[in-house]
C-alpha cells in the first residue's frame, strides 16, 4: 500500500508486467533446472524476454489493478479494529505455553 501512495504509476506498469509474464510458482521446474539454464533461457521460458518495458498497461489491467488495491486497502483497514485482539490473544497463547512448559519441567 506504501507503493501506491508513493508512486501508483510504478506499481501499476509493475502489475501489467507480471500479468503479462509465466512465474517459477505455477511452472514445475526443479531449481537445479533453474539453476543449470543461462539467464536468457530462463527470461525466455518466463516470457521476461517478450514484455515491453515501455508498454502502457490496457485497460484490463488498470481495472483488475484497481480491485486488488482496494482489497488490500479493505484488508488493511479491516485489520486495525482487530489488532488489540490479536495482542490480546497472542499474550494469553505464550502465557499459556509458557505455564505449560514450567508444569512439564516441575
Amino acid at each position: 500500500m506504501l507503493g501506491l501512495s508513493l508512486n501508483f504509476w510504478r506499481v501499476l506498469k509493475a502489475f501489467s508486467r507480471w500479468r503479462r509474464s509465466k512465474n517459477l510458482y505455477s511452472y514445475f521446474i526443479s531449481t537445479e533446472e533453474a539453476l543449470n539454464m543461462k539467464i536468457g533461457e530462463l527470461q525466455t521460458y518466463l516470457d521476461l524476454d517478450n514484455i515491453n518495458a515501455a508498454a502502457k498497461p490496457s485497460l484490463v489491467d488498470i481495472i483488475l489493478f484497481v480491485l486488488f488495491a482496494l482489497f488490500g486497502l479493505f484488508y488493511s483497514l479491516l485489520i486495525f479494529p482487530l489488532l488489540p485482539f490479536i495482542i490480546v490473544y497472542s499474550i494469553y497463547t505464550e502465557l499459556k505455553t509458557e505455564k505449560s512448559l514450567l508444569n512439564s519441567l516441575i
